[in-house]
């Protein structure tokens, strides 16, 4: 059997066609164009009495593609732990990287599999290591947060000394991450191992706008509890309240509102068009959050960069309830 058909088997995981093709002579080190082996292909597909027999006629255990990936990297990103525990008790390299930096652990935290992280930290995975990004095993399994949260992984990682405040070649830490996605449990976990609430990226994002701009109420709460500076800036140089005010998926909470205004937020901050929280929200015609900004002792007469007022920006708009507001008339 020629090599290609003998890889085409080995994908499919057919063990009783595999033993009796080796016994006839096909190359258990047989590769594709792209060094793509039997046994990761063997690996993937997720037959351990495929990745049996291969190892035993002597297939390369740490052979790596020209893409660098490995057999257990190619049955951890399919979570197949039967196999990654098998490779791993064989002599598998189990923090051996890939073109892109990248270990196994960052395959299993990537997927949230909290058995395959605990399998490859007992191995001996390094969750220290970082990717060619300079991401890490931690942000890997926090980003996750947006699909499926998976604490436990997060849990297992901190544990295992990953570094908490990590940054990413943009400057991205685990906690911008998990508070950009409103991950409130993750958010717990990397306060309480020390994260840092106030460390920005390198676009001077901060977790706290991040998480007032997308709406998580309960993450605000967290970051300001932890200590989150109510005036940092994220995108516009917009500080939390007025990112909190004009929200790019929908309507504003007054409750997240009244949280930043409780903890001393600027009611008079501005953004880098000079727009105020009353501003934005007078333009929207949100008639609670302007009556609501106004009790707190918002600036009415504040005027953005174009001379612009809250006033002309609700008459422009036509919300003509929060215009008799702002005149004092309701």
């Amino acid at each position: 059997m020629n090599d290609a058909d003998f890889l085409k088997l080995c994908a499919c995981g057919k063990a009783a066609a595999i033993a009796q093709a080796l016994a006839d002579g096909a190359n258990p080190k047989a590769m594709d164009e792209y060094g793509e082996t039997a046994l990761i292909k063997a690996a993937e597909g997720g037959a351990a009495e495929s990745v049996r027999l291969l190892l035993a006629a002597g297939a390369e255990i740490n052979a790596a593609a020209e893409n660098g990936r490995t057999a257990l990297a190619a049955a951890v990103a399919k979570g197949h732990a039967e196999i990654a525990d098998l490779l791993l008790k064989a002599g598998a390299d189990v923090n051996a990287k890939d073109r892109q930096g990248e270990s196994p652990l960052f395959k299993a935290a990537g997927r949230g599999d909290a058995a395959l992280i605990r399998l490859l930290l007992a191995a001996g995975a390094k969750p220290g290591l970082s990717a060619a990004d300079g991401a890490s095993a931690l942000m890997l399994a926090v980003q996750l947060g947006r699909i499926e949260p998976s604490p436990e992984s997060v849990r297992l990682l901190l544990n295992a000394g990953a570094d908490v405040n990590a940054q990413d070649r943009q400057g991205n830490t685990a906690l911008l991450f998990a508070a950009k996605y409103g991950q409130a449990a993750i958010l717990r976990l990397l306060l309480a191992a020390g994260a840092r609430v106030n460390l920005v990226n390198r676009r001077g994002d901060a977790p706290l706008p991040l998480a007032a701009a997308a709406g998580h109420t309960e993450s605000v709460a967290l970051l300001l509890a932890a200590g989150a500076d109510p005036e940092a800036t994220g995108r516009q140089a917009a500080s939390a309240l007025v990112l909190a005010a004009e929200p790019p998926w929908g309507e504003p909470l007054p409750a997240l509102v009244r949280l930043l205004v409780a903890a001393g937020a600027d009611l008079n901050a501005q953004d880098q068009k000079g727009e105020s929280a009353l501003m934005k929200a007078a333009k929207q015609g949100h008639a609670a959050l302007v009556a609501l900004l106004l009790a707190a002792g918002a600036n009415r007469e504040l005027r953005d960069k174009r001379g612009k007022t809250a006033l002309s920006k609700a008459m422009k708009n036509r919300h003509m309830d929060v215009a008799r507001l702002l005149l004092g008339r309701e």
